[in-house]
């Protein structure tokens, strides 16, 4: 019986500690921190998860450059920026088609 009780506590606490790195904020509250860091226009909004590590992904238009963040679900900070120029685009295409 105390062997029983121990492994079904073992278990409640890797069930919660496994859940340490679950989502803290919402995708609005991301947008928000998105838009603090380029003021632009929001074009894409979507939640992500990699590896186990859920993050929010944007892609804002502001002065005719396109940047992609990436926030983190859980502390909420900018993991990746990504700016892309007109003309960076344009030699995109052109070497996509």
């Amino acid at each position: 019986m105390k062997k029983l009780i121990t492994l079904l506590f073992v278990t409640f606490i890797l069930v919660g500690c496994s859940n340490a790195s679950t989502k803290t904020i919402t995708l609005d509250e991301a947008q928000e921190i998105a838009l603090a860091e380029v003021d632009g226009k929001v074009t894409r909004a979507v939640e992500e998860t990699d590896d186990g590590r859920s993050y929010y992904e944007f892609d804002i238009i502001a002065n005719d450059q396109k940047h992609e963040l990436e926030v983190d679900a859980s502390s909420g900070k900018i993991i990746t920026r990504v700016e892309f120029s007109p003309a960076m685009i344009s030699v995109l295409f052109k070497v996509i088609l």
